[in-house]
């Protein structure tokens, strides 16, 4: 190194502590405290940078994770029927099959599947059930299952 390569630098604030515990490591290493704290830094930079280039690659892959997971949200909504903003519907075996896609039943007073509606049927079609107070199911369905698909319901009831 030259004399000004070598040149005395101040650093304000340092730790006193923190000085003092690598001026012990230098003795017991054989090393100076000049030596100790490049090495400090060049560590610190080369570290820094990587970690600022691994944090930047993983931006870019959240901001295209989130672009996929919008754009499936998108083509799972544009795959449903939304039915909505009713105060009472029944819902039979006839009208789920001409549905021809899934349908998400929103919004509605009382919901009424009927009792012609095998379950096979009502799983299959109906993807949700969302903000109904009642939905009346048959007597043969597994309410769990059904409640599994409703989200803020009210109350779901089995027919006699």
């Amino acid at each position: 190194m030259t004399d000004e390569e070598k040149k005395s630098v101040t650093i304000r604030g340092l730790d006193k502590d923190l000085y003092r515990r690598v001026a012990l490591l230098a003795r017991e290493s054989g090393r100076t405290i000049g030596e100790l704290i490049n090495e400090s830094m060049r560590l610190l930079l080369a570290t820094t940078s990587a970690a600022l280039e691994v944090a930047a690659k993983a931006g870019a892959r959240v901001t295209e994770l989130s672009r996929s997971v919008a754009e499936g949200v998108k083509e799972g909504v544009s795959e449903c029927v939304e039915v909505k903003d009713i105060s009472e519907l029944v819902l039979s075996a006839e009208d789920l099959r001409r549905s021809g896609k899934q349908v998400v039943l929103k919004n509605i007073g009382r919901l009424v599947i009927s009792d012609d509606v095998p379950y096979e049927l009502f799983s299959r079609v109906v993807r949700s059930i969302v903000l109904v107070d009642e939905v009346v199911i048959p007597k043969d369905y597994p309410k769990l299952l059904v409640a599994a698909k409703c989200r803020f319901v009210k109350k779901i009831t089995q027919l006699k």
